[in-house]
């Protein structure tokens, strides 16, 4: 039986922009409980709590992921990520569900971020 890898996003595929890596970064601490903790680019977290995006916390959500790592079961870790803008992102490099999208983005835009579509290819002939 055969396996098939999937290549994970990289950091450009979500920030296309930002202003000054020391103004708009930071360090979030997310402990894992019960279980491993799969972190991938572009998740959207609530910095203060260190928890991740559901269904009532989208109003608060104030960061987004900038590293794909697992945190073990148990441990706690530090991530990098996105907090502060000026800062331009892909919305296709979110890593959110479909029904949350549009509010995900709505949080985004009124933190300052600008949220913007991959444009067309451009082919040269």
């Amino acid at each position: 039986m055969s396996k098939v890898y999937t290549e994970k996003k990289c950091l450009t595929d979500l920030l296309k922009w930002e202003c000054n890596p020391l103004y708009c970064r930071g360090v979030m601490t997310i402990t894992a409980s019960a279980a491993d903790v799969e972190i991938a680019i572009g998740q959207p977290f609530v910095r203060s709590t260190g928890t991740g995006l559901t269904a009532e916390n989208v109003s608060t959500v104030d960061c987004l992921a900038l590293e794909n790592t697992i945190i073990p079961a148990g441990e706690t870790a530090e991530i990098r990520v996105l907090n502060r803008a000026p800062a331009i992102i892909s919305v296709s490099g979110l890593d959110v569900a479909a029904d949350q999208l549009d509010a995900v983005k709505t949080r985004l835009e009124t933190l300052g971020f600008v949220l913007v579509s991959e444009p067309a290819k451009r082919y040269r002939y």
